[in-house]
């Protein structure tokens, strides 16, 4: 099940490629759960999904880059990781994009802290009242 705060592989497609008409992303990335909304009736959990990328954003507002101890606790390399925050993915759980751990073949990296958890939130917030996200839908 979906949870706030869980680090998942996901073929994380951006919007400017969506935009140049690519359905699929070629590469798989961590990507952190922001959004859990549960089942109604006509659809199953919807869920959002943040990317964590190597490319650390021109605007120190539009990530977080993760501390070396998270980094760690994950299980990610030694690149810095930046979560980032003007692009969401959702979708309905599970989705077609998931994918395996690569070197644990889990189905996740794990939780982010909590308190690392409510930075990203607080920065994503912003950074959707400012218009500045685009939402992806996946289904």
């Amino acid at each position: 099940m979906p949870v706030r705060g869980l680090v998942i592989r996901h073929a994380f497609p951006w919007s400017h490629g969506k935009a140049a008409g690519k359905d699929e992303e070629s590469k798989d990335r961590p990507a952190v759960i922001v959004l859990v909304i549960p089942p109604d009736a006509d659809r199953g959990t919807l869920v959002g999904v943040v990317p964590v990328t190597h490319t650390r954003p021109a605007d120190p507002e539009a990530g977080l880059e993760l501390p070396d101890d998270v980094k760690l606790q994950l299980g990610l390399d030694k690149s810095p990781p930046c979560i980032g925050f003007d692009e969401i993915n959702r979708f309905v759980w599970p989705g077609y994009d998931l994918r395996k751990v690569p070197r644990t073949g889990a189905d996740s990296y794990g939780l982010l802290p909590e308190a690392l958890f409510q930075e990203v939130l607080k920065g994503l917030l912003a950074r959707h009242r400012a218009r500045k996200t685009v939402i992806l839908d996946r289904d």
